[in-house]
């Protein structure tokens, strides 16, 4: 509960306009994607199967939050990339219940371009390839 009161209490800032107090070399860009999702599904609780849930412990009532930012400040010859996740899982069964917070860092990284032909990248960058 704590991090969806965090999550909500940055959301203004990120969404406010700044005003220019004076000409930056830096150039910063920030964006918010969130991602909510539940559903409603009971258990038979007679199923000879699955007595009283506690065999296969179906969740009850799932409920899903993926929040994810992407934060680039670029400058002359350097670029910032920060992408941070919050995830938050919340689900009932029989035998057990609760909810799941975590917060990761899917990408962190700095990148200078020393010359024209040689850049220097440091930090955790997320390389993909193939069809998407």
């Amino acid at each position: 509960m704590k991090s969806l009161r965090l999550l909500a209490a940055l959301l203004p800032l990120m969404v406010a306009p700044r005003p220019a107090l004076c000409e930056s070399p830096w150039e910063t860009s920030v964006s918010l994607e969130a991602w909510a999702y539940g559903n409603h599904q009971t258990v038979e609780g007679n199923s000879p199967l699955n007595p009283g849930n506690t065999v296969l412990r179906v969740p009850q009532d799932p409920a899903v939050m993926d929040g994810r930012m992407n934060v680039r400040v670029r400058g002359t010859g350097t670029e910032w990339i920060l992408q941070p996740r919050w995830l938050w899982q919340s689900s009932s069964t029989a035998a057990d219940g609760g909810a799941v917070s975590d917060w990761s860092l899917r990408q962190a990284y700095g990148r200078w371009q020393a010359t024209d032909r040689s850049t220097l990248t440091a930090g955790r960058q997320v390389l993909t390839w193939g069809p998407a």
